[in-house]
């Protein structure tokens, strides 16, 4: 598997998990939270980072992991910029829509950091790749 097939997966998962989610709590008649999304983007982003890992039976290289981290929160962006609440016209005033729309960007790409790193670690820990062949 590349890293544009890892980014793919996570796009696809991630577009497919939003949609599934929010008709299920449409349907249920309950709103949305951050935790919720949150959610998402753990269980969207760890699975193609695992599948990666296990099938080349390496992890990425630090640079790979800085464009895997940036183009999973280029994806997140264009998700939240697009189909987000933070930009409906008249919610908010655009430069505090514009700051609302950094934050939850930042604190996604904090997540997907953090999802990426600890991907890694697992694939060390269950023997998948050697310390010392890669940073994990």
């Amino acid at each position: 598997m590349s890293i544009p097939g890892v980014i793919l997966r996570y796009l696809l998962t991630y577009v497919l998990l939003v949609v599934v989610v929010g008709r299920i709590l449409a349907f249920a008649e309950v709103g949305a939270n951050a935790a919720l999304f949150f959610g998402i983007i753990v269980g969207a982003a760890y699975w193609p980072l695992l599948r990666y890992g296990r099938r080349n039976r390496r992890y990425f290289s630090s640079a790979d992991k800085i464009h895997v981290i940036a183009a999973m929160t280029l994806i997140d962006l264009a998700f939240q910029a697009l189909l987000g609440n933070v930009l409906l016209p008249g919610s908010a005033p655009s430069l505090y829509a514009f700051y609302s729309l950094a934050i939850v960007v930042w604190l996604h790409g904090a997540l997907i950091t953090l999802v990426v790193q600890f991907a890694g670690r697992r694939l060390r820990r269950e023997g998948i790749f050697s310390a010392d062949a890669n940073s994990g």
